[in-house]
């Protein structure tokens, strides 16, 4: 994402500073404020703010001092349609596509690692979830929804107290790829095979995850094109000056299917982004 954003703006004559809140609120509302007294053009922010303030954290960041709406673009989730633009993905439909290939493989029994319900693209993911199981006559069962944070160590963890308790599962969905390598980790060390007898999907299609063995099954998130996008419609907004609308932007992206669900899908070992 950060490479596309880099690269439209390079192509429009701007200068991009990257900040980071290591997924600490208070640490972006700190960027936020850092930013803005910087008298900077416009902001493209993948806010950590939870779902429940998201409208209020909008207002406060379209906020301008002239009346004007200060240009901000939202990666991977709407905050506030009427005050911010937003680039995504349809999480919600993608994540129900990953559990349907799961289910279509024949299995029944799905573990699923999510985040808390802070985020609004991790509920988006975990409702895709929900809804596959009931499109397919699949009884909820509500100690196959494991928490975790985002980490490969936590569904590792996850998985290993699963497997402790007797869970009987045959398939694994995560939230995103690194928690598919976790708990592909814990099932290896456990001597369950996958997929034969634990299927995994995860998401956001990262390097790492062909070069695990199996490779993981995943949703292949337009990463470049989500940053170049973003940059564009921010671009739109500041020429605006204040006065454009904003809107949300949906981007394609594509369930690819791998040795975790499938074991002879053939190998797709990716380095072009590392």
């Amino acid at each position: 994402m950060l490479k596309g954003i880099e690269t439209a703006a390079k192509k429009a004559g701007y200068r991009v500073n990257f900040l980071s809140s290591n997924f600490d609120f208070a640490t972006e509302q700190e960027s936020i404020e850092y930013l803005k007294a910087s008298y900077v053009d416009g902001i493209i922010i993948d806010s950590c703010c939870k779902a429940e303030y998201l409208a209020r954290w909008a207002g406060e960041l379209a906020e301008e001092n002239s009346g004007e709406r200060f240009p901000v673009v939202s990666m991977e989730q709407v905050m506030d349609s009427s005050k911010i633009s937003s680039v995504l993905a349809d999480y919600q439909r993608l994540s129900k596509a990953a559990a349907a290939h799961l289910i279509g493989q024949g299995k029944r029994n799905l573990l699923y690692i999510k985040v808390g319900k802070e985020l609004t693209h991790g509920q988006e993911r975990y409702q895709g979830y929900l809804d596959a199981l009931a499109e397919n006559g699949i009884p909820f069962r509500s100690e196959f929804v494991l928490e975790a944070d985002f980490s490969a160590l936590s569904a590792y963890e996850a998985t290993k107290a699963a497997l402790g308790k007797g869970l009987c599962f045959d398939a694994i969905q995560t939230l995103n790829d690194q928690m598919a390598i976790g708990a592909l980790k814990a099932l290896k060390e456990a001597g369950i095979a996958v997929p034969g007898q634990v299927a995994i999907a995860g998401c956001d299609n990262i390097f790492a995850s062909t070069l695990v063995s199996p490779q993981i099954t995943t949703i292949d998130l337009p990463k470049y094109e989500l940053g170049y996008t973003a940059f564009e419609e921010l671009k739109r907004l500041m020429d605006g000056e204040g006065k454009t609308a904003p809107r949300s932007i949906i981007l394609e992206a594509k369930l690819i299917v791998r040795q975790s669900t499938v074991a002879d899908q053939p190998g797709d070992w990716n380095l072009s982004m590392w």
